[in-house]
């Protein structure tokens, strides 16, 4: 379930093209062992692939700990439109 969070909150960030920008979201959240490989194997959906690896939980917290700090620099802003 967390992989799906994860996916869409890179979508909805467009961090899913801005794999540096999801990195020191990481870092901001005090996650420090975040990779370029982590984050595609913690997008990837289905179980039976060779990349996929759940995300685990104190990594999901952290990401979403530095989307706010980025959101409070003024980095990271994302709209939703109804």
């Amino acid at each position: 379930m967390n992989n799906h969070i994860f996916k869409r909150a890179l979508a909805i960030t467009s961090l899913n093209r801005n794999e540096g920008l999801a990195l020191q979201a990481f870092k901001l959240g005090d996650y420090h062992t975040a990779s370029k490989s982590k984050i595609k194997a913690w997008r990837t959906l289905d179980t039976s692939n060779h990349r996929y690896q759940a995300i685990p939980n104190d990594a999901l917290t952290a990401f979403f700990d530095g989307l706010l700090s980025l959101s409070e620099q003024n980095i990271l802003c994302c709209y939703i439109k109804e």
